[in-house]
């Protein structure tokens, strides 16, 4: 059983509150939050592309879903996990930091 603290619904639905202490942690903790954050987007879209794209465009190849489990998955979580510690450094007014800021708050 969650603590009544720790959901809370939102305009959004249900949101975990955990993400919330992220503001007030220093920029370093943001910033690993944030390479997390696009490690899962990132390697979710390639995951979901290397898993249905083989089907889609060689429905006879039975080995197809195998491409998205062991290369495109894995290589798009470290792929969005690099841009993610890099990005904030390079472009620190990016409107994606600014969305993930708006998200956690």
């Amino acid at each position: 059983m969650l603590p009544l603290g720790f959901v809370s619904a939102g305009r959004y639905g249900v949101r975990l509150r955990f993400m919330a202490f992220m503001m007030r942690v220093p920029a370093y903790m943001r910033r690993a939050g944030f390479a997390l954050f696009l490690a899962v987007i990132v390697g979710g879209v390639c995951f979901v592309a290397g898993f249905f794209g083989p089907m889609i465009l060689a429905p006879q190849a039975n080995q197809g879903p195998m491409l998205g489990i062991f290369i495109t998955g894995p290589l798009g979580f470290i792929a969005g996990g690099i841009v993610g510690l890099v990005l904030p450094s390079v472009a620190p007014n990016n409107r994606l930091l600014r969305y993930f800021d708006q998200m956690v708050k």
